[in-house]
């Protein structure tokens, strides 16, 4: 699907450009109207084409927000981030234990 996207932009990029070599041609050889009419031509394509990698590029910045916020969300991931806060708290505790063990070893001297 993202691939006939980018085909369709730089298939679009292409014409555009052939359009605008085409206008010169007519420049070169005095047909002004129908430069007129093949530069309004390009830049309309050139303008669709631009319009349609920049919807390809918003589309994947999407999904990969998507998929960036169902990996954080997603049961196993909540999962593992409490069991992960809970062994910090319980090595935090051990920590505190020890401190106060101290403490008390400490004003037990005098």
């Amino acid at each position: 699907m993202c691939g006939r996207f980018i085909y369709v932009g730089l298939g679009l990029g292409s014409a555009a450009m052939l359009l605008l070599l085409a206008g010169f041609l007519c420049l070169q050889f005095g047909l002004t109207l129908l430069m007129g009419l093949f530069y309004l031509i390009a830049t309309k394509t050139m303008a669709l084409a631009l319009a349609t990698l920049a919807l390809l590029g918003l589309a994947a910045l999407c999904k990969a927000v998507y998929r960036d916020l169902h990996a954080y969300f997603c049961q196993e991931s909540l999962l593992l981030r409490r069991l992960a806060s809970l062994h910090s708290q319980q090595q935090e505790l051990q920590q505190l234990k020890i401190a106060k063990t101290r403490q008390v070893n400490y004003w037990a001297r005098f």
